[in-house]
């Protein structure tokens, strides 16, 4: 399936249906940091990072990689974890902006866990399958 469309191409509401449909959803044309801000505000509150900048955008450099409590700012291997999991309500969209790949590291494990809840549903039965809100 090719998701690769432009976002002048599609309205908000598209790409909405589009994230919901696959799970993500992926841009061709890089654009500024501000058209980026706006367009993941169309979505919801921006939920700031211990580390962000003050629109919310929380830069990875791999100069950060020794440094103790950066370890997930690194370019190091992160294992598969739900974003803000210790809050009450946890994001349910997560937007990545890749403005230039790294040359060590870069790799991001993206999952599905619609689909894996899904899956579980199937398995062990709704009653038996406990999620957090």
């Amino acid at each position: 399936m090719d998701m690769n469309i432009e976002f002048k191409e599609k309205s908000t509401d598209e790409i909405k249906r589009l994230l919901e449909n696959n799970g993500c959803y992926f841009f061709e044309k890089e654009f500024e940091k501000p058209t980026y801000v706006g367009f993941c505000s169309l979505y919801g509150k921006i939920f700031k990072h211990r580390d962000s900048n003050d629109d919310g955008i929380t830069i990875v450099k791999n100069d950060l990689k020794n440094k103790d409590g950066f370890y997930g700012l690194s370019s190091k291997e992160l294992f598969p974890h739900t974003d803000r999991s210790t809050e009450k309500i946890v994001p349910n969209l997560l937007f990545l902006y890749c403005k230039e790949s790294s040359v060590e590291g870069g790799e991001s494990i993206i999952i599905d866990s619609k689909k894996i809840l899904l899956e579980l549903i199937s398995i062990f039965g709704e009653e038996n399958v406990f999620v957090s809100q």
